[in-house]
């Protein structure tokens, strides 16, 4: 299973992804969730607006003098 993640050079692409059983907003059932798979080591995903969007892990670091 794949979902649509937006990347930050304005792209989409499809990532692996598995379906979870969350609990609804209501607290009165359950609902079905397809959530990319946080298996990059250069991306986290994280959910805005029900869209899916890849976040750096780590920003750039500076070297140390």
């Amino acid at each position: 299973m794949a979902v649509s993640v937006l990347f930050p050079d304005g792209l989409s692409r499809d990532v692996s992804a598995d379906l979870r059983v969350l609990p609804c907003a209501t607290g009165r059932g359950l609902r079905f969730v397809q959530q990319p798979i946080n298996a990059d080591a250069r991306w986290r995903y994280v959910c805005v607006g029900g869209r899916w969007h890849a976040v750096p892990r780590h920003p750039d670091v500076a070297t140390l003098v």
